[in-house]
Parts: C-alpha cells; structure tokens; sequence
C-alpha cells in the first residue's frame, strides 16, 4: 500500500481543516495509506511559544477572551480526530531522518501553502526536501499577485524541482511562469473533490441553534455596508434572522463541523471566504460573495477565479447593484463535476507515477 504525506498549512481555521480532511479521504479512497506531516515553523516550537502558550491557558480561566478561543480551539481539536497525523514534526530548520524513508510520496498545497509573503512557507511547504520523483504539488495556492524579489531564487529552485506544478488559481499560473518553466495546471480544492452527502457525514448542529430559518453571514474581514445591506433587504423579504459568525456569541462555538451544519441548513449565504463560497456551491446554497474588506485583488482571485470556472460569475459582488436570483444548480453541477473529473485524474497520475518509483 502507498504511503502519503500530506504538508499543509495547519491552524484554526474552517478552510485549512477541511481542505486537509478532504485530500486525506480522496487519496484513502484510493487505496493509499495517508498522514499529514505535522508541520510548525520553529518560532511556533520554540520555548518563548510553549511558555506563551500555557500563559494563554492560565488566562483563560479568568479572561473572557481566552476561554472563547479555547473553546473554539476544541472544537477544531475535536475535528482534527479525523485527520491522520504523523509522528513527524517537520520545520524550515529541521526535517527528522525518518521522514524520507517513512513516505513512498509527498503531496502539498491546498490553501496558502505557497504565499511567499509567509516566511514559514520554505523548504517544507515546497516540499525542497523530497525527491523530484515522490513529490507533487496539488492546488497550491499563493494567495498574493506579486512574490518578493528576495525570494524569487529560493522559491525558482523549489519550483523547478518538481515535474509538474498544480495550482488551485488560473491567476497563479502567469506569476509563477515568469520563474519556472515546469508545466503548470490549475485544480479544484480539495474540499470541491469531494460530494454533499460526504460533508454532510461530518456536520455537528451548534448547541446554541435556534429553529428559525436564517441567513449565514461568514467574513473573514470586516462585513461592509453593502454586505449588511443586502443581508438586511433578504431578512426583511423573508423573515429570516441573521448569524454572523464573527459575532462573540459564536465565535467559540463554530469548528469545522459547526461550520459545515451551518451552511447546510442556511437559507441563504453572505461571505468573504473562499471556503464559505466553495461549500455554499457543494450544499446548493443561494450565496452571495463579497471582496474582503481591505484587502487587494490577490484575495478576490480565489474565489473569482472558482466562480467562472462554474458559471456563478454573478455571484460576486462588484458594485450597488446585484442580482440575488436564484441559482440553477442544473449546470453548476455539470461543470463541476467535469473540473472534478480532471482534478481527480491528475491526482490517479500522481499515485501511479509514486508506485513505478517504489516498485
């Protein structure tokens, strides 16, 4: 049986967790044998970490603030059972000895992995330590439109080690082709792989849920008044109540399981993210997406980028005016399901590429 090592980034967030959910379960599904590295920058091992850490622990006990993020951190604890990870811990400084020989492949990407601005993102996260032979890249992302002039060398002769590059942004493919010459292709997130009744499998129902219809509202920057707006004008047409998930009264309690029952069970869907729109598409939600307050373009991208690749080109919102008709998922699906079949494909290449290098 191959052995997999998934690197990725890893945190408390929806997306990451359920990106690395997602690529584990495609490639289980084929027959591979699969852990994700645990993978931290040094800085975040070091002893100045670990005392802050158990700072934040004690804290938590008498400050509001903290006890709502160990709460929040729990349940992301509690999602990561899913996750299979390794013995291993990888950073930039250190790669243990029995990595190569534990691993017949390693696979990187989705998220940020590749955003150059993340100095944590180095020789573990371009995979610089792994052979050409057993290593593949797959919807990695960069997250930002231009990379640093001082970084442009390291990350050339990361990028130049691979065979083939996947990317998960169209948007990324002429920024890295200024620097490489591999072929580059585009894939779905990993989340995207996979179907409505897989997700659904691992939905959890909030404790403090009400039985009110509701729209969702999940920004990861700040929700702007055209946001509200339109959240209100769809609150009044229908009755529905709101939940904004940055609201204290559910930041602690929304992990990656909560997250998913909620956008399951909305009426309707307002987000910044590019996973609140990826699985807004997977449970046929009508949705809206929305630039994220202050910041550029690279973040627009991701989800741009997703959107016309489906059709939903109107779903973003670019200015006052915005059409809130409702989705026919008849041709969506189709044209996912046909970006779904390539994405899985060069992920049956990957496996079978691996297995001639091991026998």
């Amino acid at each position: 049986m191959m052995k997999f090592a998934i690197v990725t980034l890893i945190g408390d967030n929806q997306g990451n967790r359920l990106q690395n959910y997602a690529l584990q379960q495609i490639l289980a599904m084929r027959g591979c044998n699969v852990e994700t590295l645990k993978n931290y920058s040094e800085s975040e091992v070091s002893l100045r970490a670990k005392v802050s850490k158990s700072i934040k622990t004690v804290l938590a006990l008498f400050i509001r603030k903290y006890y709502v993020e160990k709460k929040r951190h729990d349940l992301f604890k509690e999602f990561n059972k899913n996750i299979v990870f390794s013995k291993y811990t990888v950073t930039n400084e250190h790669i243990p000895n029995g990595v190569l020989t534990e691993y017949d492949c390693f696979i990187c990407g989705s998220d940020q992995v590749w955003n150059a601005d993340y100095l944590q993102n180095g020789i573990v996260n371009f995979l610089g330590f792994a052979p050409t032979s057993r290593k593949a890249s797959f919807a990695a992302s960069l997250g930002t439109k231009v990379i640093a002039t001082e970084r442009v060398g390291e990350i050339k002769q990361y990028l130049d080690s691979f065979e083939e590059i996947s990317v998960r942004e169209s948007s990324s493919v002429p920024i890295l082709k200024s620097i490489t010459n591999r072929p580059i292709r585009v894939d779905l997130d990993p989340s995207l792989l996979l179907y409505e009744e897989d997700w659904r499998n691992k939905e959890r129902r909030p404790q403090n849920l009400g039985t009110r219809p509701y729209i969702l509202l999940y920004f990861l920057g700040s929700i702007s008044e055209k946001a509200w707006d339109i959240a209100n004008q769809i609150k009044v047409e229908h009755g529905y109540d709101l939940i904004d998930l940055n609201d204290p009264g559910w930041y602690g309690k929304v992990g990656p399981s909560q997250f998913l029952y909620l956008i399951n069970h909305a009426e309707s869907v307002l987000t910044d993210s590019f996973h609140g729109t990826a699985f807004s598409i997977i449970f046929h939600k009508q949705f809206l997406s929305f630039r994220r307050d202050g910041i550029g373009q690279e973040m627009e991208d991701r989800i741009t980028n997703l959107l016309d690749s489906i059709g939903l080109q109107d779903r973003f919102v670019v200015d006052a005016c915005v059409s809130i008709s409702k989705i026919n998922y008849n041709e969506v699906d189709h044209l996912l399901e046909t970006e779904r079949k390539k994405s899985l494909e060069y992920i049956d290449r990957i496996i079978e590429k691996c297995k001639r290098v091991v026998e």
